[in-house]
């Protein structure tokens, strides 16, 4: 029952099938969701565009995230905005993963975030990780609120 259970997470987490609502205060959607990987043991990798554009005012306020591995894991998750090339870190998370020790498995959690973190309408929003192993892949997504101040 529990093995049923993790692959449908598994599922959901497989590129190109993420689907849901948005976390925000007017609109639904397909969810904000990055495939991060992280660089060599303790260097962040790429920044992943999160969302292209924000369609209004928004304010971050948590993420999301998931990773599959066979040992202990520490990661730097890092939030930013900025065009390619150009991203500025606004957060910072810092997560470990813990896992059994003869199998591989799917870690995942919800890390709200208290102080919300206010992206301007037109902004692009991505993310990057860093781990203690080598090009861990990680999916992430990101939890805004849009319109507050209407």
């Amino acid at each position: 029952m529990i093995e049923a259970f993790m692959q449908q997470i598994l599922n959901k987490f497989a590129p190109g099938t993420i689907t849901g609502v948005i976390v925000e205060d007017t609109t639904t959607g397909t969810p904000k969701v990055a495939s991060l990987a992280s660089g060599d043991a303790n260097t962040f990798g790429a920044w992943a565009e999160v969302d292209a554009s924000a369609s209004a005012n928004s304010w971050i306020c948590g993420i999301t995230w998931a990773t599959v591995n066979t040992t202990a894991t520490s990661m730097i998750i890092e939030i930013g905005t900025g065009t390619a090339g150009n991203e500025a870190t606004k957060i910072r998370i810092s997560l470990t993963a813990i896992y059994t020790a003869s199998a591989t498995v799917l870690v995942h959690g919800v890390y709200p975030i208290v102080k919300l973190i206010k992206v301007a309408s037109g902004i692009r929003i991505s993310a990057r990780l860093s781990a203690n192993v080598a090009s861990l892949g990680t999916k992430i997504g990101v939890q805004y609120y849009q319109n507050l101040e209407t």
